[in-house]
């Protein structure tokens, strides 16, 4: 059973990646497919997943890019759809990133935030790994993550898990 719940994560990450589901929906198809105790509940998990659309529709790379703030406000929620590698950059201003709502162009995006006197908010949803690192000048650096159970077949890991 445990390989058939990592084929359907499998199978979500990509529709993800494709900009099928969203994070917040990737979130919730994986902790479905995580509790499934039977092979029917794992269909279930993927039977309503968008199509995937033609080759000629899917555009790696497309997307926002960047999102730029001096001396104002910039921010990106509701659907929207993320690019593969993303810029956020705040002077003496603020950026905030939903997360929630995103559409992936590719299966691990990265985004590059930078901050000068001014801050970003980058929300993720509920049970999406993600990796900070960085430097804070002039500022602070925090991350703020929600106590969770490591899922089935984990480590004990719950974010950035390495083995």
């Amino acid at each position: 059973m445990l390989d058939e719940r990592e084929g359907v994560a499998l199978l979500l990450r990509d529709a993800a990646g494709e900009g099928r589901l969203t994070f917040e929906e990737l979130a919730g198809r994986l902790d479905w497919a995580y509790g499934a105790r039977t092979s029917q509940d794992l269909e279930l998990v993927t039977r309503d997943l968008p199509a995937q659309p033609p080759a000629a529709e899917v555009h790696a790379g497309t997307g926002t890019s960047s999102v730029v703030a001096i001396m104002s406000g910039a921010d990106r929620s509701g659907r929207w759809r993320l690019g593969k590698r993303c810029r956020a950059i705040a002077v003496t201003g603020a950026c905030k990133l939903d997360l929630r709502g995103a559409e992936l162009t590719a299966q691990d995006p990265v985004i590059r935030a930078v901050s000068i006197m001014g801050g970003i908010e980058i929300v993720v949803p509920e049970g999406i790994a993600v990796e900070v690192t960085g430097l804070a000048v002039m500022g602070g650096k925090s991350v703020r993550i929600k106590d969770m159970q490591p899922r089935p077949g984990h480590h004990g890991c719950t974010y950035g898990c390495s083995r």
